[in-house]
This record gives structure tokens, C-alpha cells and sequence, in this order.
């Protein structure tokens, strides 16, 4: 542990400020927006693989959010879990299967962004 002094307060202990110099563990959480709705939060302990962003994103989170929102286009990143062929090819099942809009369509990078209607406030792709 470091100990800080603001300028000018130097040698007075009642201004100290001690802050850890050890690295702290980062936190990483997941959520989905769509309209009116939106996802709880995730947290996610430890590395997030495409096997287990099937297991405890996709089935449980994502595909339920799309079944109640046919039609509604599905963003991501482009990830590597998100990207990878497991994933993929469960979104390609479960759209097949529900009848929902194919998501090849639908997928884009976080970078291209997404169109707003002004009419409707309903956002395209």
C-alpha cells in the first residue's frame, strides 16, 4: 500500500490518502436492451467461452427476450464466443425452429451501428 499527499499537505497525516498498489479483479457483466424491455444483469465469473456463452447467455437470456420480440434485430459484438460456431449455429436453430427472422440478417457489429425510424422509434438494420 502507497500513501498519497495532496499538494501542500505533505507532512500532515490528517490528508493522507492510502490506496492499494496491487492490481484489483475486473467485473464483468452482460444485459440486453430491446425496447421496452431489457435483461437482468449477468455477472460473469470467469472467462467467458463460446460453449458457456451458449449455456448462460443465449439459452437462457437471449432466446427467451427473442421469442417475446419477433422480428426485433439482435446486435453483438463481434467477440470471439459471439462469433464462434457454436454460438452460431444455436441462434441458427432456435430462429429456425421459433420461425423467427434468420440472424444473418440481423447480426452486425457493435461498429456498424443501427438505424432509428422516426415514426415508430423502431430501430432497423
Amino acid at each position: 500500500m502507497t500513501i498519497e499527499f495532496v499538494c501542500g499537505e505533505r507532512l500532515n497525516p490528517a490528508f493522507a490518502l492510502q490506496r492499494p498498489t496491487a492490481s484489483t479483479a475486473g467485473v464483468m457483466v452482460w444485459a440486453a436492451i430491446a425496447y421496452n424491455t431489457r435483461s437482468p444483469l449477468v455477472l460473469i465469473r470467469d472467462t467467458m467461452t463460446a460453449q458457456r456463452y451458449v449455456h448462460d447467455i443465449l439459452q437462457p437470456h437471449v432466446l427467451p427476450l427473442m421469442q417475446r420480440l419477433p422480428g426485433a434485430p439482435f446486435q453483438q459484438d463481434n467477440a470471439r464466443p459471439h462469433t464462434a460456431r457454436v454460438s452460431q449455429d444455436c441462434l441458427h436453430t432456435v430462429t429456425t425452429f421459433f420461425g423467427l427472422p434468420d440472424l444473418q440478417n440481423c447480426l452486425q457489429s457493435s461498429l456498424s451501428g443501427i438505424i432509428w425510424d422516426g415514426e415508430l422509434g423502431i430501430p432497423r438494420v
